[in-house]
């Protein structure tokens, strides 16, 4: 056979995702899956041809067929790793997904619907009286141990919170039946950052895709919760500001406009696959038509696209103008200021008394995003990618 693949195929609107069994997922239209059907039933690219005007009545030239075939041919044969435009890099699997999987079914039984979503409400309200309560108190260190033990305990609670979130997704796949890969660790802009392969949900329903999404914001409120409960039992500080510095950096993971969990929330609400790379080309047709460069009709999905691009530029300029003109001073000295505290651990001799946790992480968040700026801008300045590639690719790696 010319495609001779285990191809699934789920609908999405008017669309149709196809997956060619080896964790590469396309969207497609109906002719397109016509034309995938003639090819997986016929062995040469004649019969293939003449099966699809039998069956299906389309007046297609055969070499337009013939062109179309072999690009589709060539794009299911493709392994997952030729995919271009990744926005991770340096991967490195560090839990195989049979493990991973084993691991994950373990705890499937918390996707229950009703408890999946007051369980994740009581977490994100519980978290965020903890953090206004720790900020009301200025979040001062002069009540935490820094000895050499007492680091290493921060460390190891910090570490497990990123690796049960990505246990979080991988429950979720095994709950309702959708492939995955491992758990590895890569780079997000220069970021290290763990993460899991759950592309496999493009073939699951979209009320149980957001549930996958959510999972490791799901399971991190957990382990929050259990961090309070332990710091109410034992009366210790230390797992209060471990929750409160988890609970800061889970909250980006609700940002839909960079590619954390909140952006594939959002996109399976909306139900708009590729989101990102569509809502750029939507604000770039906005701009050829203000400028007169070329006239685009943008239809009503189009427009809410340019709006979604729009606002994730408008909201980082935002935030980088109000933590500046809050924080200019610790900002300005914010690497000095880290470089003493990584000195005085290393030397065993920390004072921390005068550190304000909660300032110094809105320093830092500004560097993140100031960063973040210039990576973008740099990337889209030299390392254009092969346009060609975007529109049919949905691998969705969660981070």
């Amino acid at each position: 056979m010319l495609l001779d693949l285990d191809i699934g195929v789920a609908m999405r609107k008017d669309k149709y995702i196809v997956s060619n069994g080896n964790d590469r997922y396309f969207i497609v239209n109906g002719n397109t899956l016509k034309m995938i059907r003639s090819l997986q039933s016929n062995s040469t690219i004649e019969s293939a041809y003449s099966a699809y005007l039998r069956d299906h009545g389309q007046e297609v030239t055969f070499e337009h067929f013939q062109k179309v075939s072999d690009n589709l041919t060539d794009r299911f044969k493709s392994r997952r790793e030729d995919i271009l435009n990744q926005y991770l890099y340096l991967k490195i699997k560090i839990i195989p997904s049979r493990i991973a999987g084993k691991l994950g079914r373990v705890f499937t039984f918390l996707f229950n619907g009703k408890l999946f979503y007051p369980l994740l409400l009581c977490g994100l309200l519980i978290n965020i009286i903890n953090s206004l309560l720790l900020f009301s108190g200025n979040l001062k260190a002069s009540g935490l141990n820094f000895s050499v033990e007492a680091a290493f305990m921060y460390g190891i609670l910090l570490m497990a919170a990123p690796v049960i979130h990505e246990f979080g997704h991988i429950a979720g796949c095994e709950k309702y039946g959708a492939r995955h890969g491992a758990i590895g660790i890569g780079f997000y802009f220069i970021f290290p950052v763990f993460y899991s392969d759950v592309s496999g949900i493009w073939m699951i329903p979209r009320n149980e895709r957001i549930q996958v999404n959510l999972g490791g914001i799901y399971f991190e409120l957990i382990y929050m919760l259990l961090l309070l409960a332990i710091s109410l039992i034992t009366q210790s500080y230390l797992f209060r500001v471990v929750s409160f510095i988890n609970f800061t950096i889970l909250l980006q993971q609700l940002n839909p406009f960079l590619r954390y969990d909140g952006y594939w929330v959002l996109s399976d609400i909306l139900d708009y696959p590729n989101l990102k790379p569509n809502s750029k080309r939507a604000m770039i047709d906005i701009f050829n038509n203000i400028s007169g460069r070329r006239s685009v009709k943008l239809n009503r999905g189009a427009a809410l696209l340019a709006v979604f691009g729009f606002m994730s530029y408008g909201i980082i300029l935002i935030l980088l103008f109000v933590i500046f003109f809050s924080y200019t001073r610790e900002i300005v000295e914010f690497p000095i200021t880290v470089f003493r505290l990584v000195r005085d651990l290393i030397s065993g001799n920390p004072d921390m008394s005068s550190v304000n946790f909660g300032v110094l992480i809105m320093a830092a968040l500004f560097y993140f995003l100031i960063i973040q700026l210039i990576w973008r801008t740099i990337k889209i300045r030299f390392f254009k990618r092969d346009r060609k590639s975007e529109p049919n690719k949905n691998s969705r790696i969660i981070n």
